[in-house]
């Protein structure tokens, strides 16, 4: 069994790694090939197209708002290691294989084949792809090996972030660690499919800029998003930006250089308990989002949030908010293109989240951004 310590080193030696697309771009004059995803010119959400930011992204977006140097991953690892060495036992504890395979491929009221086929399968298959032509583009060797196993140390980050609590196995980390994420992996080696949800769909990774605060030990913008786009006119199309953090449908008007401007409007489930030892939502939240973008990368996003009742406290457990006010998040990102310090581009993000206010720089030589924030009602906090 792989313990979690071995686990921990994996995620360093990786977050070590200096594969820079900004420095690669400017020593090769930024030479794309014929990659389908993979962009190195380090503007927008491609100054994150890095092994470091997906994985942390994925990793550490099911963490949310809580105290990250006191969640408790060790015991999540646990869970999802011992689901692993007990497939079995856990599905028939779960009520039995038809319940395993109708709640988990099939669409049940749980709502879990949506994430499973919309973001495992999906968005994991294309991203695999992606930080294959990443690590192509570096000249590393064997980078169709390396994309998959540096994005499994993501994906079972995001399953022990979700099993803290899942004492008698996970079905959810089953179902997405030996299905979902690496049959997406697989859809996306062909080049004909790849290339048609890249030129037909406009499908990319958009990151909001993953910020640490090192004084509250919080994180803000964790979590993956990804973005497909139809034309329906020569200026209009519909859009889907969808992810951790919000899901949207998007009107999208683009003028003949692939400037593009966004309104998107949408919901997503929150306020995550645990019944019969698997993570259900109690809670909608409703979302606007404006963007600006460029050839269908991410420029300046605005997010607005509000309408959800219920929260998840640090301890886990669901409580309903008697002021919903409180749960308002306002998100903006200035990404990296038209700042720069000393020739490095950096991106800007700042807003409320949780009552609390805050201010975070990000840039592609950091795994991840750095911010600082107010302190926020003590109703969001786990540590009170």
């Amino acid at each position: 069994m792989m313990t979690v310590d071995r686990i921990r080193i994996i995620v360093l030696i990786l977050l070590s790694l200096n594969l820079n697309p900004r420095a690669w771009a400017d020593e090769n004059g930024c030479r794309n090939k014929d990659y389908i995803f993979y962009r190195c010119d380090g503007i927008g959400a491609h100054a994150f197209y890095t092994p470091q930011a997906l994985v942390l992204e994925s990793g550490l977006e099911a963490t949310y708002y809580r105290r990250i140097d006191k969640y408790p991953y060790a015991t999540g690892f646990e869970n999802v290691f011992w689901s692993l060495n007990h497939t079995d036992k856990t599905i028939r504890t779960y009520g039995g294989y038809q319940k395993f395979f109708e709640d988990q491929f099939l669409p049940r009221e749980n709502g879990a084949f949506a994430p499973n086929y919309g973001w495992h399968l999906w968005g994991g298959g294309f991203r695999a792809r992606l930080l294959e032509e990443y690590f192509d583009s570096k000249g590393v060797e064997y980078s169709r090996t390396l994309s998959w196993l540096t994005l499994y140390v993501g994906h079972l980050g995001n399953e022990a972030a979700q099993a803290e609590k899942a004492d008698n196995g996970s079905v959810d980390a089953l179902a997405d660690l030996l299905f979902f994420d690496w049959v997406g992996k697989l859809l996306f080696l062909n080049d004909d499919f790849a290339r048609f949800t890249a030129e037909r769909l406009h499908l990319k990774d958009w990151t909001y800029q993953l910020s640490y605060d090192p004084v509250n030990h919080r994180l803000v913008n964790n979590g993956q998003q990804y973005w497909m786009r139809v034309p329906i006119t020569d200026h209009f199309s519909l859009s889907l930006l969808t992810g951790n953090i919000h899901n949207s449908l998007v009107f999208t008007l683009n003028d003949q250089y692939d400037r593009q401007l966004s309104l998107g409007l949408g919901i997503k489930p929150e306020a995550i308990s645990w019944t019969d030892d698997q993570p259900q939502s109690n809670s909608m939240s409703y979302s606007i989002m404006l963007a600006y973008s460029e050839n269908d990368n991410p420029i300046v996003t605005a997010f607005f949030q509000n309408g959800t009742d219920a929260i998840q406290m640090g301890s886990g457990a669901s409580i309903v908010n008697d002021d919903i006010s409180g749960s308002q998040k306002i998100i903006v990102n200035l990404y990296p293109k038209w700042i720069s310090v000393r020739n490095e581009l950096i991106g800007i993000t700042a807003g409320s989240v949780y009552g609390s206010y805050f201010l975070g720089f990000t840039s592609t030589y950091l795994p991840f951004g750095l911010n600082a924030h107010s302190r926020s009602h003590a109703r969001f906090r786990d540590d009170p």
